[in-house]
């Protein structure tokens, strides 16, 4: 065999990539597709590497340890839009435009593609709710339930469910009936509630930001002056338009306590074109860069706006071609600078006073894959950092003359550098691989670049998400790592946590530090973002479980904790037809794991997804929601799916009508 399988208590740390990675057929889609990509590997393939991995994460095995956040960085990096992660899937579901998927292919790690079939629109049927009297004096409305399975007896023997915890997967919830005042939710989570951002202050702590949500917030960014912050981001639309039209917005506030309504600076809004890579600097305006992938034609653009807080001018185009135009970054220096990546190995110079200069300024031309990191221009003096995967490798291209002639050496080994200046000083952070393990490592330069000192790591971790580094007024430095945020600051460097539970992309602007969480603990209705009818299952199916209402409404296991997930839509505000995407089957897995990870024994999830899938589909291996449950099987949790009581004639086979 020419690949090395490991099995640790049964588990498979290693599978080689597929024989067929992925289906042919998916070239020929027109537009992007979402498509699951799962992975070869957490990291690593050696026993040893997995027990450091286990103790380190305190996960309960391989399944539970995180994905790492290099690859998924790597698929974002060609142009795909992440959507959801699962650690026991080993993988991650994305919207691809068809031509990235041989790229993604020749990925090392990926095991393999597969596309998620698409939507359909249902029309909604509304339920008329209870019509008949109580059937009896102590059950009330529940009581035909409880009779048909004698759940009666159970009770009489004083069994009601103590000390278990139920999981529900379901809508959200209403929680004003009197039937649910003592049910006990030990805790929640919505999936559907989009990222939030979050602020942390020396001195002040961490505060949520009066900013609507919004869905799969990627590259923050932002300008402090004074006492006026301006946050920038690209957020997606996956949730609501079957292509993804990725935006750009900005919202700004002085103070800190009001900001403003989020205003759309991209205005792509089109279905054959999304907005991805950011570059934002800025002098007595802000400048803010952005490339745009056109479907028809296809098509790269470089954009540039100029302005600041809410007034802009109009956007204007500095290039447009047919090979990748990614990564750009902006610099102010004697004139406005921007670097962007051709083809993803060819670095580029071009400069603005009032208006763009016809031409640009080849840095330097790679063999290999390498990512456009960063832009500082100081004087005469202009460097641009890249780096490059396989190996790993960090490149310092420096220019003495304002851009006219660089020089380009690998100046360490390491990937997903960031460079800050501050005054003379320059400061370099960076991941770097050794032995298993991803140390996070800081070098200082006194004489811009040209030579650096010894690295000192701040810490090691078989997993590192998103790194960041503020100079000023002391160094400090921010990373994620397993859903948490850490911040250590000069001189001692000793990591301390900032928040945890689902939060990602720590970024300083200025001095102070902004994050995301993604998602809430907030599972009741929203009226600002659901549809009247979002709650209805969910409340119905939590009061028939754990409902306690003498004589009006008695639940099954009305003794049990819960815990409750939303992730299923029932539709957008204002719109009448039902939501059915296959981002719900992600967000389903994302709320399992979450569930299993806190203690569910019994999980109840009245939902099923087979609109995009064939009967011959329906073997428990094919659907990633099927995989998903079968692995809460195997660690013990019973999952209880309603099997449906809507039959029609394109169900195959007729679900019986009598089950809920």
């Amino acid at each position: 065999m020419g690949f090395l399988l490991l099995i640790i208590i049964g588990l498979p740390i290693y599978r080689p990539k597929a024989e067929v990675i992925y289906d042919s057929s998916l070239l020929k889609e027109k537009g992007p597709i979402p498509v699951w990509v799962f992975f070869t590997d957490k990291g690593f393939r050696d026993e040893r590497k997995l027990g450091l991995a286990l103790s380190l994460s305190r996960a309960r095995d391989f399944e539970d340890l995180p994905l790492p956040d290099d690859y998924i960085g790597q698929i974002e990096a060609l142009g795909a839009i992440l959507r959801c992660r699962s650690r026991w899937l080993n993988g991650a579901s994305f919207w691809c435009p068809p031509g990235l998927i041989p790229r993604i292919a020749e990925l090392p790690f990926v095991h393999r593609i597969r596309k998620i079939e698409p939507m359909v629109v249902r029309e909604p049927a509304y339920p008329t709710g209870p019509t008949g009297e109580p059937d009896s004096s102590y059950y009330g409305y529940t009581y035909l339930q409880i009779k048909m399975f004698n759940i009666d007896k159970v009770h009489a023997l004083g069994v009601y469910g103590s000390g278990v915890r139920i999981g529900i997967l379901d809508t959200g919830f209403k929680r004003r009936h009197s039937a649910l005042n003592d049910v006990k939710i030990v805790s929640e989570y919505d999936f559907l509630s989009g990222d939030h951002l979050y602020r942390y202050r020396y001195g002040a702590g961490k505060e949520e930001l009066y900013i609507d949500p919004f869905p799969m917030i990627r590259g923050l960014s932002g300008i402090k002056e004074g006492d006026t912050v301006e946050l920038f981001f690209l957020s997606d639309s996956v949730y609501f338009n079957y292509w993804p039209t990725r935006e750009i917005f900005e919202v700004f506030s002085t103070g800190g306590n009001l900001w403003s309504r989020p205003n759309n600076l991209s205005l792509t809004a089109t279905d054959t074109a999304y907005t991805w890579g950011i570059g934002v600097a800025a002098a007595d305006s802000i400048d803010l860069v952005w490339s745009i992938k056109g479907y028809y034609p296809h098509r790269y653009t470089l954009f540039h706006r100029r302005g600041k807080r809410g007034n802009w001018r109009d956007r204007v185009e500095i290039i447009s071609s047919f090979h990748r135009l990614t990564d750009p970054k902006l610099a102010w220096g004697k004139q406005l600078f921007l670097s962007y990546l051709q083809s993803d190995s060819i670095l580029f110079l071009r400069s603005c006073q009032d208006t763009w200069q016809p031409g640009s300024t080849l840095v330097y031309q790679a063999n290999h894959r390498i990512r456009n990191r960063g832009i500082i221009a100081i004087g005469d003096t202009i460097l641009l950092l890249t780096d490059s995967h396989h190996p790993d490798s960090i490149y310092l291209s420096i220019s003495t003359d304002n851009g006219q002639t660089f020089t380009t050496d690998p100046i360490f080994t390491g990937r997903e550098p960031v460079l800050k200046v501050k005054g003379d000083t320059l400061y370099l952070l960076f991941k770097r691989e050794i032995d298993g393990l991803t140390d996070l490592c800081l070098s200082r330069s006194t004489d811009l670049g040209k030579n650096w000192s010894a690295p000192v790591t701040i810490v090691s971790s078989t997993s590192l998400g998103k790194i960041d580094l503020s100079p000023n007024p002391l160094p400090q430095i921010t990373y994620e790592s397993y859903g948490n945020i850490y911040l250590a600051q000069s001189p001692d460097w000793t990591p301390g946590p900032i928040d945890s539970g689902m939060v990602y992309h720590p970024t300083f602007i200025g001095s102070d530090l902004y994050y995301l969480r993604r998602g809430d603990t907030d599972t009741d209705y929203d009226p600002k973002t659901d549809r009247k009818d979002q709650p209805d299952h969910g409340t119905k199916m939590l009061g028939l479980i754990g409902g306690l209402a003498s004589n009006l409404y008695i639940g099954v296991a009305f003794g049990a904790d819960f815990l409750v997930a939303k992730t299923e839509r029932v539709g957008k505000q204002g719109v009448t037809e039902d939501y059915e995407f296959p981002v719900e089957e992600d967000t389903w897995i994302e709320g399992l794991e979450w569930l299993e990870r806190n203690g569910a024994r019994v999980i109840s999830s009245s939902l099923a997804y087979i609109d995009w899938y064939d009967y011959e589909d329906l073997d428990g291996k094919t659907a990633p929601i099927s995989i998903a449950a079968h692995t809460a099987a195997k660690r013990g949790v019973v999952i209880v799916n309603a099997i449906g009581n809507r039959p029609g004639p394109d169900t195959i086979p007729p679900l019986p009508p009598y089950i809920t």
